[in-house]
């Protein structure tokens, strides 16, 4: 069972902490090196600053996705995930219009 819980999280894990093995160079990759995330240990390579720019990302994508703080929301997130969505996509501006 340990190791399903292992593969799945290796599988998922988008490498934001990722650390560049120095010494090791690559040499199909110009300016890359073998990189090691730390969370899953799964051996990637490219360039060093491949981490910033996941980082950056996965900060943007966190400052987009609010948390649901309305108390009727989150129940009715929990009661019907689909009546939910409706009702987010009401209280949503329309700016694309």
């Amino acid at each position: 069972m340990r190791w399903l819980r292992e593969r799945s999280r290796r599988r998922h894990c988008p490498h934001l902490r990722v650390r560049g093995i120095y010494g090791d160079e690559i040499n199909h990759t110009p300016g890359g090196r073998r990189l090691e995330c730390w969370d899953c240990g799964r051996l990637l390579d490219g360039p060093v600053r491949i981490a910033e720019v996941r980082q950056r990302e996965h900060a943007e994508v966190r400052e987009v996705v609010k948390p649901v703080r309305d108390e009727a929301a989150l129940a009715l997130l929990k009661a019907d995930p689909q009546a939910f969505f409706d009702y987010e996509r009401r209280q949503r501006p329309r700016d694309h219009l």
